[in-house]
């Protein structure tokens, strides 16, 4: 966000006073009493433009009709989500409006809209793209959507297969870029072993 919100407009108007009318109190209520209707527009005209921000840095302030409207602008409507679930497709769809077919454009897409904690992929000759979305945060109900929507950041023919997999204990042997391997279990010790994929 570019815009400050200034909060001393009070303080600064009597600290500008001229020396002889500094410490007068008549003096200091009739400036503060004026200049305190001006921070009231600052906060009000601040809160108004921080409200309808879906980044400002570190946080999401926009919530509930702000985020319709912004859904509206970006063309993804809310389909009953909460606006927990709801900020991550707008993301997702930002970065398919913005999506130039590369690799990297389409596992950014993919990161907003899962959330996962890691994410291989692994390209299909001729024209395809398989990948592995490792512990995704969002619901599985919303995995058809998310696909949707990476599948339109896509160029046209592209063959697009996802993955994922509920939980860290992945089903999955060593290898270049595998961070973590659970290969196959054992009868005799329960809970051993790697959890299998399920496709989207």
């Amino acid at each position: 966000m570019l815009a400050t919100n200034i909060t001393t407009h009070v303080q600064d108007a009597l600290n500008r006073l001229l020396e002889q009318y500094k410490n007068r109190p008549r003096i200091a209520g009739f400036y503060t009493s004026f200049v305190q209707q001006i921070q009231d527009i600052e906060d009000t005209t601040f809160a108004l433009d921080s409200g309808r921000q879906i980044w400002d840095g570190s946080t999401t302030p926009a919530i509930g009709a702000q985020l319709d409207l912004i859904g509206q602008i970006v063309g993804i409507s809310r389909n009953g989500l909460p606006d927990s679930e709801y900020i991550l497709f707008i993301f997702g769809k930002i970065a398919e409006n913005f999506s130039d077919d590369t690799v990297e454009a389409v596992l950014s897409v993919i990161q907003y809209l899962f959330q996962a904690q890691e994410t291989l992929i692994e390209e299909i000759f001729p024209a395809g793209l398989y990948i592995n979305v490792l512990n995704p945060a969002i619901p599985s109900n919303l995995f058809p959507l998310a696909k949707s929507l990476v599948q339109s950041a896509m160029g046209a023919g592209i063959n697009l297969v996802i993955s994922t997999l509920p939980t860290i204990n992945a089903f999955r042997f060593a290898g270049p870029g595998v961070t973590a391997s659970n290969g196959f279990g054992d009868v005799f010790v329960p809970g051993s072993g790697g959890e299998f994929v399920g496709l989207i």
